[in-house]
């Protein structure tokens, strides 16, 4: 009878794979390709934006908040909790943009321009532009600088 028992469980339990197989693992299967494509494809780094074009955002948001006078270090980390990257970088590119704004290229100033604009935050894309415009002049400055210079 015991033999019986253990044939009879047996059976149940191949039945009861082939119907998990058949059955329960290709719904599972989905919702876990469905839960990679969320969570993982979606997390794709939008093309362009740097370290540098995130923090930089992100100083223009302090600015506009007035936030003067919170420590760079705070600030910096605030940065890296939100982008998870370098916290010595983003400090070091803050104390930068404090020390002199035209730091920034006119590329990233642009990038970041872009996505205010496209949020309708034109108070920072006004902000951006003045800075962009003062960038373009120090450039041209040193520039005809370097060329009197060398002549």
């Amino acid at each position: 009878m015991n033999f019986l028992n253990i044939i009879e469980k047996k059976r149940f339990l191949n039945e009861l794979m082939l119907d998990y197989e058949n059955i329960f693992l290709p719904k599972t299967k989905k919702k876990v390709e469905k839960w990679i494509a969320i969570n993982y494809e979606s997390k794709e780094e939008i093309k362009g934006a740097s370290q540098k074009r995130q923090t930089l955002a992100l100083y223009y948001i302090f600015n506009q908040l007035k936030l003067f006078d919170a420590p760079v270090t705070k600030k910096a980390r605030f940065i890296q909790f939100l982008t998870t990257k370098s916290y010595d970088n983003i400090k070091d590119f803050l104390y930068a943009l404090k020390k002199d704004e035209t730091i920034a290229e006119p590329d990233d100033l642009e990038f970041v321009q872009k996505q205010f604009e496209a949020l309708g935050i034109e108070n920072i894309v006004s902000i951006i532009k003045v800075s962009r415009d003062k960038k373009e002049k120090n450039d041209t400055l040193k520039r005809l600088e370097n060329e009197e210079y060398d002549n």
